[in-house]
């Protein structure tokens, strides 16, 4: 297709922002598992990670979270570690964008906040974005029982500006 590896960013929210997060973060997972003969791909040039949960022993709790492990905390921690993007940053990592709304009462900011902090203290660049008032989707109601639908963290003007100021100092503005 003509693609350029290099000039490749991932965007993912919830678990599709787990999943950019562990795609770009986890090559020692990818080089020794038995599923990947053909090799590890290449790694995004930035990521994009909203919402995203970062440590699943965390998330441990979530019946989401232990049927895609496909077992109780108890019976598979180190499951829950090797699939939590957090346990894998090391340097020479891609450039992240977190985005997490600072309401989101599935998967908490301080996901985004400590893969930030792991991040830029393997010394990468990390950077974070938190939206005020954001939720995860679907968050409680102000009556008891009652949800209420809410902007996915990635629906907002601000946060859209922010993705496009990210890509463009990532990859820089281009001709066409």
């Amino acid at each position: 297709l003509g693609l350029l590896p290099e000039q490749i960013a991932v965007l993912g929210h919830s678990a599709g922002g787990h999943l950019v997060s562990l795609l770009s973060v986890g090559a020692d997972v990818a080089a020794t598992a038995p599923d990947c003969a053909a090799g590890d791909g290449n790694v995004p040039a930035a990521v994009i990670a909203a919402a995203a949960p970062q440590d699943l022993l965390a998330l441990s709790w979530a019946p989401d979270v232990q049927s895609f492990i496909g077992a109780p905390v108890a019976d598979a921690s180190a499951l829950y570690r090797e699939a939590s993007p957090l346990e894998h940053v090391d340097a020479g990592e891609p450039p992240f964008l977190l985005i997490h709304g600072d309401m989101d009462v599935y998967v908490p900011p301080s996901h985004a906040q400590r893969m930030r902090d792991a991040l830029n203290d393997s010394g990468n660049d990390a950077e974070m974005m938190i939206l005020r008032g954001g939720g995860h989707v679907l968050n409680p109601g102000t009556s008891a029982g009652t949800r209420h639908w809410e902007e996915y963290a990635l629906d907002s003007q601000e946060a859209w500006m922010a993705v496009t100021d990210f890509l463009r100092r990532n990859f820089g503005a281009r001709e066409r």
